[in-house]
């Protein structure tokens, strides 16, 4: 055993811990080697290899291929987008929901494309691996595969990097090929992601998207016929409706087990724990090791007293396939035969966390079990990110510091940002020269609140009744511009309001009236709240401030200003009720307002307190470099306007530790 030990970091030698005095045996567990680049033609690659989901099985010593394949209209749309790229570089995005055959859609597009055949395909085994093949140069006649294209490999700190080097691939002599798949919304992120990098690649004409269909609309007769010769097939047809897929893959039976807490309180916190690792970015095979000493943290008091080795009935459960599905897959990535070295969370089970258990606090055991058995470089780095974005600075170091000695420039960055918090400039510049070439990613760019996903209210510019409505109103003509208005307006709700405040400026407030409040009682948020303007105006003030409640509790729009609004009516205290409805449904703007309501009522300790829970969560915010989380600067401004300058300076150096707490006083635990 070890005393006194001061610090623990990795080199690119392996790790290092200082300690004063040690008594007995030293176990060194040093750093395992990258994965070495497998490349070989398409021919010998196993469709599981490649990142198709294991099937379902219903005979155990049936075989295990995947099921007969049923051609779908996509296909063919996918085919000929390969065809092209035999001829000049190009990249192929398939784009569709959890389990819904992505993958194996690109499997057998390449298969089938006979001008493919011989091509080697590479399959990188993480985004810092990838940067690294196409800086040396791609050969011609290569087939890169990227599955789970934006968690694996676009993920914020590596994702400009990535994209740089795709682009740069794509406009060089070729012909090469990159197939990736990205779920339907993490497509959407990408599309509008801070990094001018990454935008600029998914522009190019060369990057073309396909998606992929939920159902099998159009293939029906190839659907019947597969299920006649595939007894998988045929069960997922009669028991799926359109989820044909999914069902496949197993995924809605170990959801229901999951969520119906089947497996047992212990096997139920074993698998909460994978997916807490993945959704902090971790995206290699699980250790052993994490998920039994993170475990605890998920079990109440009854369900931790145990007898016997309550960890491989856990994990036994976990592991348990229902048809050949199981929640968690062992798998062995070490050489030889041998027990597992790692456990791979079903996709479906993945795709549920980031939902369901968005804005949970990730426990302090999970935190330290990440820190202390973790040693892929670019999970370290992805999890550095991760606890930055929740104010975690002293663990976000933690994972860094092996990160960035392995060469991760992400990590290295994230290194200078905190030198540069607690003003050591010198030691900060270091870090970020040692970057040196590598650094290729833009400058910062300013961090948004997420508004909770709701977007901007905006007529449609390609409706030709708007365009003419608009040409009207510019040019004087506003007897026929309002006649359009009236025209939209039994339509579209953004034109009632629009219509409201012309009709008022007309002197008709009675027709306003009339149709504000027919839309309003109707539901449309928009109708509430200019109803309830016009009542303020007319002093009716119980009437105006219940509409003025009910637009916020439905509509984001309203929550910056309701609580102005009520104020002004005497009646501040009434916005608390419909700011906790949204804040409720993970809104973080309302919980944004909420925390500064409770500031406003002379609560600044329930302000602090939802504040720090709230920057704890995290999400909502992504950084192509490094920076202070939005929720950190709220906290921090809170306690100055307190006269809490000390603590706010603290805070602003140090960050949080896991609970919410402000970090006492710490060193970086290796130097440039």
């Amino acid at each position: 055993m070890t005393e006194g030990v001061s610090n623990e970091v990795g080199t690119a030698y392996g790790p290092v811990v200082q300690a004063r005095d040690i008594h007995g045996d030293v176990h060194v567990h040093p750093f395992p080697p990258a994965s070495p680049l497998v490349e070989r033609p398409i021919s010998g690659w196993s469709a599981r290899e490649l990142g198709v989901h294991e099937a379902i099985t219903l005979d155990p010593a049936a075989s295990a291929e995947p099921p007969c394949y049923v051609v779908r209209p996509h296909d063919g749309e996918i085919r000929g987008l390969l065809r092209d790229a035999a001829g000049s570089s190009s990249m192929v995005v398939l784009v569709g929901g959890s389990a819904a055959g992505k993958t194996r859609a690109a499997y057998e597009a390449v298969r089938a494309v006979a001008q493919l055949g011989e091509w080697p395909v590479v399959r990188p085994s993480g985004p810092r691996q990838l940067v690294e093949l196409l800086a040396r140069g791609l050969p011609p006649r290569r087939v890169v595969w990227l599955p789970d294209l934006q968690r694996r490999f676009f993920d914020l700190p590596h994702g400009p990097a990535v994209a740089e080097g795709l682009a740069d691939v794509l406009g060089g002599p070729g012909p090469v090929l990159v197939v990736g798949d990205v779920w339907t919304a993490h497509w959407a992120a990408l599309s509008t992601v801070d990094s001018p990098a990454v935008r600029a690649l998914l522009d190019l004409p060369q990057v073309r998207m396909v998606r992929i269909a939920e159902s099998f609309a159009g293939a029906q007769a190839e659907l019947t016929r597969c299920a006649g010769l595939d007894p998988r097939l045929a069960l997922a047809v009669r028991t799926a409706g359109a989820a044909v897929t999914q069902v496949l893959s197993g995924g809605p039976q170990l959801l229901r087990h999951y969520v119906d807490g089947l497996h047992g309180p212990r096997t139920h916190a074993v698998v909460t724990v994978a997916m807490d690792v993945r959704r902090l970015g971790h995206e290699s095979a699980i250790s052993a090791d994490v998920l039994r000493a993170a475990a605890a943290d998920y079990l109440d008091e009854r369900d931790r007293v145990v007898t016997g080795d309550w960890f491989a009935d856990a994990l036994a459960g976990a592991t348990r396939q229902h048809h050949g599905i199981a929640a968690l897959t062992p798998t062995r990535s070490a050489p030889g035969l041998g027990p597992p070295d790692g456990y791979v969370l079903h996709d479906f089970l993945d795709h549920h966390a980031r939902d369901a258990r968005e804005g949970e606090r990730p426990p302090a055991g999970l935190w330290n079990a990440l820190a202390e058995h973790v040693t892929a470089a670019d999970d370290r780095s992805r999890l550095a990110t991760a606890a930055l974005q929740r104010g975690l600075y002293r663990l976000a170091a933690r994972y860094a510091v092996p990160a960035a000695e392995a060469g991760d420039v992400p990590a290295m960055r994230l290194l200078a940002f905190l030198l540069e918090l607690r003003g050591a400039t010198a030691e900060a510049h270091a870090w970020t020269q040692r970057t040196g070439d590598l650094d290729r990613t833009p400058l910062p760019l300013d961090l948004l609140l997420d508004s909770g996903g709701e977007p901007e209210v905006e007529p449609d510019p390609h409706d030709a009744v708007w365009q003419l409505f608009r040409l009207r109103e510019d040019e004087g003509r506003d007897d026929e511009a309002l006649a359009l208005l009236r025209r939209l307006a039994e339509t579209q709700p953004l034109a009632v309001s629009m219509l409201s405040v012309r009709l008022r400026r007309r002197g008709l407030d009675h027709e306003a009236e009339t149709l504000l409040r027919a839309h309003a009682e109707a539901g449309d948020p928009a109708a509430m709240w200019y109803l309830g303007e016009m009542l303020r105006e007319r002093k009716e003030i119980d009437e105006a401030a219940g509409w003025f409640r009910r637009s916020a509790e439905l509509s984001l729009l309203a929550v910056p200003l309701l609580a102005d609004a009520l104020a002004d009516l005497g009646r501040l205290e009434e916005a608390e009720e419909p700011l906790l409805i949204q804040t409720s449904k993970g809104h973080r703007l309302a919980a944004k307002h909420l925390a500064a309501l409770s500031e406003r009522l002379g609560r600044p300790a329930e302000a602090e307190a939802r504040l720090r829970v709230k920057l704890e969560e995290g999400g909502g915010q992504g950084m192509v470099r490094p920076a202070e989380p939005h929720w950190m600067k709220l906290l921090t401004d809170l306690l100055d306007r307190a006269g809490r300058t000390d603590e706010a300076e603290q805070l602003r150096r140090y960050g949080i530790e896991p609970g919410g707490t402000t970090a006492a006083p710490w060193e970086l635990p290796v130097r440039p």
